[in-house]
């Protein structure tokens, strides 16, 4: 895993991931009031689970220790993943969103240049939503993972 790891944040896989949050903020905000159609229930499910897939790929790598530093000192991702988190309403999304916070808040103790994390995490809004979630949420999963 730690050589699989270091091959991809080596070629960018934090760019490709924080590119494609990116690109698919507009559409979280364009689908939060629901699908008009079945084809647009369709190609919301499938958004949200690459959304899903992207974060916890991210969350995966983030968890070995030589590449921590690299995503820990991305300021760029860690605006594109709290937006995420902030606009996501998908159950499997937010618990992988919530891994990946979990990991970052753990290393960040050790890492000088967490600034964005940090400020990004440390919101008001941020916290609003963990804790509507713990309060709110019927997901086991992610509640565990909010904890």
């Amino acid at each position: 895993m730690e050589d699989q790891a270091r091959f991809m944040v080596q070629h960018r896989l934090c760019d490709i991931i924080g590119g494609l949050l990116e690109a698919e903020l507009p559409h979280a905000q364009a689908f939060s009031a629901g699908p008009s159609s079945e084809q647009d229930g369709d190609i919301m499910l499938q958004r949200h689970r690459l959304v899903e897939i992207a974060c916890g790929m991210l969350a995966n790598v983030s968890a070995v220790a030589d590449v921590k530093p690299d995503i820990i000192g991305n300021g760029r991702l860690a605006n594109v993943v709290m937006s995420t988190f902030l606009r996501s309403s998908d159950p499997p999304t937010l618990t992988e969103l919530c891994r990946l916070l979990s990991t970052i808040t753990l290393a960040i103790g050790s890492e000088a240049d967490a600034e964005g994390w940090m400020s990004n995490m440390l919101g008001p809004q941020v916290l609003h939503k963990l804790a509507f979630i713990v309060c709110n949420t019927l997901q086991p999963m992610l509640l565990a993972r909010v904890r």
